[in-house]
């Protein structure tokens, strides 16, 4: 039986991309962003930063495969113009009927709603909008189960 043991585990680089960088050099933005990217690398989809999109940049999209269509595709607003945020995903979703994500800080979820209630209604019940701090505990949770995969050996 192969046992792997602690001091070894502590040193795994598990190619989380935050760790290669200061996380004080980082914008709240393009934190979130590495997050959403990791996060999708270790749920095995092809994960992708600042996508082209009629002239625009899509945040973080999620495929399947290389060629494919974006299965999931997220908006990162924690300042700046929500509209714009829906407006991209609501053209992937009519583009490639993508799920689409909004990620926001708690204080902009009355505005989304508004705009969910009103000129966007259309993706209403399609939309899932998630905190900044959801993504953050999410990441979190998905490390230590990463950790504990490996140091079971499984």
């Amino acid at each position: 039986m192969r046992t792997i043991s602690d001091k070894w585990v502590e040193k795994i680089d598990f190619d989380f991309s935050l760790a290669k960088f200061k996380e004080e050099e980082l914008s709240p933005h393009d934190k979130v962003k590495e997050l959403l990217y990791e996060i999708g690398k270790e749920e095995s989809f092809i994960s992708e930063k600042e996508i082209r999109l009629n002239g625009e940049r899509l945040d973080v999209d999620w495929k399947r495969v290389i060629r494919g269509v974006p299965v999931k595709v997220f908006e990162v607003q924690i300042s700046g113009n929500i509209h714009q945020a829906l407006a991209k995903l609501k053209h992937c979703y009519d583009m490639w009927n993508s799920e689409p994500y909004i990620i926001i800080e708690e204080n902009s979820r009355q505005k989304v709603e508004e705009l969910l209630n009103g000129t966007f209604h259309e993706i209403k019940d399609k939309l899932t909008v998630i905190t900044t701090d959801q993504i953050e505990d999410f990441y979190s949770i998905l490390k230590e189960s990463v950790e504990a995969k490996i140091k079971l050996n499984l």
